[in-house]
């Protein structure tokens, strides 16, 4: 995760991924390691406020915007 502030902005953007696989080992035929493998790239940009915002009767320090993809790299069939 990394944070950059963005254009002198009050944005900084962050970055993430994250990968996962499940592993198979017992079944040689159909696929030996792994089941599936997945990946998550994601992307936000955070801007905090200089003092708390009461809205709704909650206080509120910020907000994220940003946008996350999850996919098994397969085909649209299996995926």
């Amino acid at each position: 995760l990394v944070g950059k502030e963005i254009f002198n902005s009050e944005f900084n953007v962050f970055l993430g991924y994250t990968h996962r696989s499940w592993w198979q080992v017992y079944n040689g035929d159909w696929s030996r390691q792994f089941r599936e493998t997945n990946y998550e790239p994601e992307i936000f940009a955070r801007r905090l406020f200089e003092n708390t915002r009461n809205i709704f009767g909650m206080n509120f320090f910020g907000y994220d915007i940003g946008y996350v993809h999850q996919s098994n790299g397969q085909i649209q069939e299996l995926s």
